[in-house]
């Protein structure tokens, strides 16, 4: 039985070019999603979040965790 299911969105910004010409990657993380969002909520809410950083959106993330119990 799963037990204090929690959901965190996770906005991966690019914040700048190496000098290799990789990507510096910048996160946001917003806490306490409703577990129950669909995936495509969960990306749809994250790219609407991300037209509004300032940092162009690199990806959209989900990240579940729960407790496990007898």
């Amino acid at each position: 039985m799963r037990m204090n299911e929690k959901t965190t969105l996770k906005l991966s910004r690019v914040l700048s070019t190496n000098a290799s010409g990789h990507e510096v990657l910048n996160y946001v993380n917003i806490t306490s999603v409703n577990p129950e969002v669909a995936d495509a909520d969960m990306l749809a809410i994250g790219q609407a979040l991300g037209d509004l950083q300032s940092l162009p959106l690199h990806a959209v993330g989900r990240i579940d965790s729960s407790d496990l119990a007898e």
